[in-house]
């Protein structure tokens, strides 16, 4: 299911396969009980706290101590457990090799207020998982690891709705802040209430997505055999087993 997961990614572009217009009428009902779902199960569990983290080299850190050691600013996209998206974040960096190697800031998108907080991380840098022994020079600086083990510091939590935004409430990104993400940036699908994440597909197919979800729509729904909320839930399910 992971891989059919990601995978799908490479179809959204072709548009290929008519669709019922019945068929996208229920598929949407569907995907808005979702988000109904989600709220219900807000009330009943209170927000997700998630145990996936992003610390300082920069790394992303699941529950179980697995990471992912990668270069340059990133995207988190925040999912429950049923699939939906909570929020989106847009990992910041600064300093050390091509001035990507630290984690500086992040801007929280959140989906059901759409609006923006922000937070700076530069006292958040955390401890290098694999212990200042760095590969960053390796041919891509990207690599799997685990044992992950805090040391005390400070830590940003993926999808943690609970900050204060140190910036005025109407504040958005700046350009200049998102030109820093690139077509081959990274991407993590994060499941908050596992504490889980996978690598997702490339920046630069995510932010055509974001941007104009619309022309995806259609062939989301005609890839998938399942009835979406179906498909959705057993693909953020996919996240808890994979990294």
């Amino acid at each position: 299911m992971a891989a059919s997961f990601l995978d799908l990614f490479a179809q959204l572009r072709e548009g290929r396969g008519d669709l019922d217009p019945d068929l996208l009428d229920g598929a949407l009902d569907r995907l808005r009980d979702v988000a109904d779902k989600s709220a219900e199960d807000d009330k009943r569990f209170g927000c997700p706290k998630c145990e996936t983290k992003v610390v300082g080299d920069p790394e992303i850190v699941d529950r179980y101590g697995q990471f992912f050691h990668y270069l340059g600013p990133a995207l988190l996209v925040n999912l429950d457990i049923r699939g939906g998206v909570r929020s989106l974040e847009f990992v910041g960096v600064q300093w050390g090799k091509k001035n990507s190697n630290y984690i500086r800031e992040v801007w929280q998108y959140n989906v059901r207020t759409q609006t923006y907080k922000y937070r700076d991380l530069s006292y958040m840098q955390g401890f290098p998982a694999h212990r200042n022994q760095c590969e960053d020079d390796a041919p891509t600086g990207s690599y799997w690891g685990d044992s992950w083990r805090s040391q005390g510091d400070l830590e940003f939590f993926a999808g943690d709705e609970s900050w204060h935004s140190e910036k005025a409430s109407d504040a958005k990104p700046p350009p200049a802040f998102l030109a820093k993400f690139k077509p081959n940036s990274e991407t993590f699908f994060v499941n908050v209430r596992t504490g889980t994440f996978v690598r997702g597909p490339k920046y630069g197919l995510l932010k055509s997505v974001i941007e104009n979800p619309a022309p995806f729509l259609k062939p989301l729904i005609a890839a998938c055999s399942q009835q979406p909320d179906d498909w959705m839930k057993q693909a953020a399910d996919a996240i808890t087993r994979t990294r």
